[in-house]
């Protein structure tokens, strides 16, 4: 969930590469756990995609690759910045 309401916040700036990196990211996980869907996370992600429909479906397709292949540390710097 916090990877959602960060790729969101990174989306909300302006930040859509780094939006979908930590999205790629964030579905990378879900599909290996099994993970518990809360409702906030469907409300995030619904105001995420349309945001992220800016890029084109290549690029988003390619960025959230890139962001699957990430680790957290990674993910957390695109969010945080580099003082993480």
């Amino acid at each position: 969930q916090l990877l959602t309401a960060l790729a969101l916040l990174a989306a909300l700036q302006g930040r859509l590469a780094d939006a979908a990196r930590i999205n790629g990211r964030d579905d990378a996980v879900a599909a290996r756990t099994v993970k518990v869907v809360r409702p906030v996370s469907v409300l995030l992600r619904a105001r995420l995609e349309p945001l992220l429909a800016g890029l084109s479906a290549d690029e988003l397709a390619r960025l959230r690759g890139e962001g699957a292949a990430m680790r957290d540390d990674g993910v957390f710097k695109l969010g945080f910045g580099d003082e993480v």
